[in-house]
């Protein structure tokens, strides 16, 4: 196997066993010890010691098995992920005048509303707008909040923000949307109609 990645091999373990999806098996049929590494990982799966042959084959054959079928279950997710993505639309998911709600912060719960001003092919343009705070919904330095709608916020820079979508398989084969923000790690989702909860510090 070809690899730039260091595993370490005991000078003992004398053989080799090598099979798809990164798979190498260092191993002593006199010691009865192996070590087993799979993937990309220079971290081994397991480096035991065995009774008996026997019990050492079958412990390596067992593992190169199920390796190689999360490897191909892999695979065929991101195939079927491919093909969801060709016939997916954003039209399917979003209508103009749907929010999108985006949450961040550290030590506090940021809310943030969105929107949709434009539905274009697998993307949506929206524009930020205020919330409102829900009647009696006041904690320790927190609140509900909920849309304010079509009350856009009036700062340039957060007039137009263009948000891409991808397609989400469920175990069912069910497909679903999910909002990316390539410019930053913020979790953005479609609003569902509930109020957010929103903190802040200090």
């Amino acid at each position: 196997m070809k690899t730039d990645i260091y595993r370490h091999r005991p000078s003992w373990l004398d053989e080799t066993l090598t099979d798809a999806f990164g798979i190498e098996i260092y191993f002593s049929e006199t010691s009865l010890k192996a070590i087993f590494y799979a993937g990309k990982s220079s971290k081994s799966w397991w480096f035991y010691r065995f009774k008996t042959l026997d019990e050492m084959i079958k412990r390596i054959y067992e593992s190169v098995d199920r390796h190689i079928e999360r490897e191909n279950e892999k695979i065929q997710r991101r195939a079927k992920q491919k093909n969801a993505m060709s016939i997916f639309k954003a039209a399917d998911h979003f209508n103009v005048g749907d929010v999108v709600v985006n949450t961040w912060g550290w030590e506090q719960t940021n809310v943030e509303f969105y929107q949709v001003t434009e539905v274009l092919n697998k993307k949506i343009k929206v524009r930020e707008i205020g919330c409102k705070t829900v009647e009696n919904s006041h904690g320790f330095m927190s609140c509900d909040v909920l849309p304010d709608i079509d009350n856009f916020v009036k700062d340039t820079r957060k007039e137009i923000n263009l948000l891409s979508l991808k397609a989400d398989i469920n175990a069912n084969g069910e497909i679903s949307c999910r909002i990316c923000n390539p410019e930053s790690y913020y979790y953005f989702h479609k609003w569902g109609g509930t109020a957010q909860y929103m903190s802040w510090y200090a």
